[in-house]
């Protein structure tokens, strides 16, 4: 079963002047005097190195007194006694028990770890993840989602590394809403999109759609644009609810031009901008096409009048002389919900990157949590996502080491633990660490909540676990590639019971782990990347509902993690492989109907936190030698 994890902070035991332990007392001996012995080690060093003197700076030891049904401190205790003394040598390595005693009361234990680091590695020798990668030709080119939108027919993605996008912002209104195309409701869509940190803080707001990007993606992707005059779309929404922002995609494009080339631009406006203009990078695409309409959203019943992404908004083809809309974001006015609210609008932005959402479409289980912006619009882009668009890459520690990662949120410092055979790409298999908390972009979520759900208000490490090997085709019923320049999407489906279980051959062995000890067999859930949560939750862990992660999720100070300790029913395997220990293979019809499993290709990584402050966190990560 699972193991409980250890932890060192906030411990007092309890003990009468006799030195026996008491219980919280009752009625009947509210009139003798009980103490106890409090100890606070939570800013108690407990990290050492091999030669290091011992320290107890930090520790705060105190006697209680219950007073009035309450216990309140009596004094502070500074004659206490310690089993290893201030300033002494500390020579054995490993995990060393520290005992503090004071009179006759229950004495106290905590843990310290001595590291011996000439037996680990550090920071510094571990190289980086790749990034990018020399072409035919020998040109250098980027490893991110876009590689996906290369191989793939007919899509686009609004470039993640350029600084020179530009995005059309449309608001559009039906005949029915005319109330709603007023100068002031599109000045506040002006602000949500392109206003600067101190325009949205005056409504509350923590950033722009354009604020945000800047600084999730470290200013490796910048976008600027224009937002148009209101609209009138050419039919009424009825006839539009067939098609959404694909037929508002075609209404624009064949008016611009046209509207344009009239006297002072016509409805565009006199400071209208060529049609080209917005196709920064001049593949023949707009750059983004963003569409606010004015019809109020409806999440019941339709999916045209929420809000979503498209990458093939038109079937034409690319042209530099009058580029054609690919990469559209469609999405309500309401849903700045009348406070001048960006989260929607950042999420939907997200897609036109490329990343996917993260969520469960039909609400059966949340592998992240809720806590990330593909998944609940929450926070700042995690650290696949950065990975995955080029913004952040990975250090990649492959043997047992003691590892510093500052706050990923504003240091773009991660780590990541590779599985076997790993291609050194985002477009792999492997676990994901990074110091979370409220820092950066993720401060307002993470502090004051948004839509019901609460962040990770106070620091840590989140462990994710990814798979995002490349396919080649759209359905997802391929093998994963070896090669990821063959790449056209990822694997990935955080639907419950996951990739390939809807429309499969009778009988397909996928490329990953059918159920175990579910009766129905269908497969287990799968999903591109989960958080691993540092506590245990029986209904998360049967993936039977929608839990929403909170801080319990991140590994703090003391603790441990090894998938070897219960953790593993938090992978499709229920076992301590990896998902691609499962090998699929054609049968004699050609059919992928069979799999090999390889039992060898277990997940040997253990983790420990051994110091955290709000400037970093000190992690010591063991990886099991199989040559020994």
């Amino acid at each position: 079963m699972f193991k409980k994890l250890s932890t060192i902070l906030f411990i007092g035991l309890l003990a009468s002047c006799s030195g026996a332990a008491v219980e919280t007392p009752t009625e009947e001996t509210k009139e003798e005097k009980i103490n106890k012995l409090s100890i606070n080690i939570e800013n108690v060093k407990t990290l050492f190195y091999k030669g290091d003197s011992f320290s107890l700076d930090g520790i705060e030891v105190s006697l209680m007194e219950f007073k009035n049904f309450e216990w309140v401190k009596e004094k502070d205790i500074s004659n206490y006694v310690s089993s290893i003394k201030e300033g002494d040598t500390l020579n054995n390595e490993g995990e060393v028990t520290v005992t503090v005693s004071y009179q006759d009361y229950v004495p106290f234990e905590y843990t310290i770890d001595v590291i011996d680091i000439d037996k680990y590695k550090t920071n510094k020798d571990f190289d980086f993840a790749k990034n990018t990668y020399l072409d035919s030709e020998g040109n250098t080119k980027p490893i991110n989602t876009t590689i996906l939108a290369n191989n793939c027919v007919d899509i686009a993605y609004l470039d993640p590394l350029s600084k020179n996008n530009h995005v059309l912002v449309v608001p559009y209104y039906f005949s029915e809403d005319e109330d709603m195309a007023t100068e002031e409701n599109r000045e506040i869509i002006k602000t949500v999109f392109f206003g600067s940190e101190e325009d949205m803080k005056k409504h509350n707001q923590p950033y722009s759609v354009k604020s945000y990007y800047e600084a999730s993606s470290f200013g490796k992707t910048i976008f600027d644009g224009d937002v148009l005059p209101w609209i009138k779309a050419s039919v009424g929404s009825s006839e539009n609810m067939v098609n959404g922002g694909y037929a508002a995609s075609e209404d624009i494009y064949n008016r611009y031009v046209s509207e344009y080339n009239k006297e002072n631009h016509g409805i565009l406006g006199k400071d209208a901008k060529e049609w080209t203009y917005y196709d920064g990078n001049k593949d023949g695409c707009i750059d983004l096409i963003w569409f606010v309409y004015s019809k109020d959203m409806q999440h019941v019943g339709t999916d045209q009048w929420w809000a979503y992404t498209a990458h093939d908004a038109t079937k034409m083809s690319p042209s530099i002389n009058r580029p054609v809309p690919k990469t559209i974001c469609w999405g309500s006015f309401g849903f700045l919900f009348g406070n001048y609210d960006p989260h929607t609008f950042v999420h939907e932005t997200g897609h036109a990157y490329g990343l996917v959402d993260y969520y469960c479409y039909n609400g059966s289980w949340s592998p992240m949590g809720g806590i990330a912006m593909m998944d609940n619009n929450f926070g700042d882009h995690d650290s696949y996502s950065k990975f995955s668009l080029g913004w952040s890459v990975p250090r990649v520690v492959d043997e047992s080491a003691i590892i510093t990662l500052k706050p990923f949120a504003t240091s773009n410092e991660s780590v990541l633990l590779p599985s076997p055979n790993f291609n050194n790409t985002f477009l792999d298999e492997y676990l994901l660490l990074e110091y979370d908390g409220p820092f950066g972009l993720s401060t307002s979520d993470y502090i004051n909540g948004y839509s019901g759900l609460m962040g990770y208000n106070k620091p840590g490490l989140r462990i994710l676990h990814v798979d995002s090997r490349g396919i080649k085709d759209s359905n997802h019923k391929a093998p994963l590639v070896d090669n990821y320049l063959e790449s056209s999407n990822f694997a990935y489906d955080n639907s419950k019971f996951g990739r390939n279980s809807g429309n499969k051959p009778s009988g397909c062995q996928t490329d990953y782990f059918e159920a175990i000890n579910n009766p129905t067999n269908l497969d287990r859930s799968y999903a591109l990347l989960t958080t691993i949560p540092a506590t245990y939750n029986v209904d998360r862990n049967n993936f039977l509902d929608n839990i929403k992660l909170d801080n319990s999720a991140l590994f703090t100070k003391g603790t441990t993690f090894s998938f070897n300790d219960g953790w593993t029913e938090f992978l499709p395997s229920a076992c301590n492989l990896w998902n691609k220990a499962r090998v699929p293979f054609k049968n004699s019809k050609g059919e992928y109907l069979e799999s090999t499993i390889d039992k060898n290709m277990t997940i040997d990584y253990s983790i420990k936190v051994l110091e955290m402050s709000n400037e970093e966190i000190v992690i010591k990560i063991d990886k099991e030698d199989k040559n020994r």
